[in-house]
């Protein structure tokens, strides 16, 4: 049975209407300990995620998922912003 990848999404497009795109795992926009929570392999789109300090996804724990197998991808907006501090390492 395949693996449905996870997708973080939230202003940036509805759920329902991104159904209509791919056949996904959709979430809430990402926070702190989402990624912890999420065993490999899986594959990870980040469009939206919280951005109250407090909340907010902390790079290391974008790093921890990498180094765990997890695919990360992003676009968008906190999606975007993480793929570009994250590039040296994958």
């Amino acid at each position: 049975m395949a693996v449905l990848p996870v997708v973080f999404l939230g202003l940036s497009l509805s759920a329902d209407d991104a159904h209509q795109i791919l056949l996904a795992d959709y979430r809430r926009p990402v926070r702190k300990g989402d990624l912890d929570r999420i065993s490999p392999p899986a594959d990870v789109a980040i469009i939206d995620g919280v951005l109250d300090s407090q909340d907010r996804l902390p790079r290391s724990e974008a790093r921890r998922a990498l180094q765990r197998g997890l695919k990360l991808y992003g676009a968008s907006s906190t999606g975007a912003l993480l793929a570009s501090e994250l590039e040296d390492i994958g």
